[in-house]
């Protein structure tokens, strides 16, 4: 590949199954958008692109990523919207820039607690997965302002959650609370909030 000024490259809704190791040439890459294709996994090369800050991989079949990933340090927005993970890779973690993370429709049963180190984030998705319960730890994100945690399992919440403060946006529809922590009355900056299609007993 000979396009080193490219800098937005946009190859969604095809039916790519691999990419190959050259995409590593496309050094001045910032933007690149890979959805609804069929990769089922990435090319370590990937790590090369190292000026990227978005990177857009919904809808594909992908179960895991390279550990290399965590070489992507400029990387503000990834989203990993209806793939096949089952857990958060660990190295996700590593990627300190990211303020926005889509992780919705997968098959995530549980959080590290290494996702405390996304201290940037404010933007989380973690909607239509199978989490039972979250992390204490989750508390460590305080500059998230949208948290979507509807069409899980949840059965209840941390009363750590309520460190939290700059939510505004949280959705907790159609999971299986039957009770809130009282804290959570702390979320001031709270705007928005869904309890639709739980158990809960007021």
């Amino acid at each position: 590949m000979q396009l080193t000024s490219l800098n937005h490259l946009g190859l969604s809704g095809n039916k790519i199954q691999e990419l190959p190791k050259e995409i590593a040439q496309l050094t001045s890459l910032n933007q690149l958008n890979l959805s609804a294709n069929k990769l089922q996994e990435l090319p370590k090369e990937i790590v090369q692109l190292t000026n990227l800050n978005q990177l857009n991989l919904r809808n594909n079949q992908l179960q895991e990523l390279p550990k290399e990933i965590a070489l992507l340090t400029s990387l503000t927005y990834l989203n990993l919207h209806r793939n096949q993970f089952q857990e958060l890779p660990k190295e996700i973690a590593l990627l300190t820039s990211l303020n926005h993370l889509n992780l919705s429709a997968n098959q995530l049963q549980e959080l590290p607690k290494e996702i405390a180190l996304l201290t940037s984030l404010n933007h989380l998705n973690l909607s239509a997965n199978k989490l039972q319960e979250l992390p204490k730890e989750i508390a460590q994100l305080t500059s998230l302002n949208h948290l979507d945690l509807s069409a899980n399992k949840l059965q209840e919440l941390p009363k750590e959650i309520a460190q939290l403060t700059s939510l505004n946006h949280l959705d907790l529809h159609w999971n299986k609370l039957q009770e809130l922590p009282k804290e959570i009355a702390k979320l001031t900056s709270l705007t928005y909030l869904d309890l639709c299609d739980n158990q809960l007993l007021l």
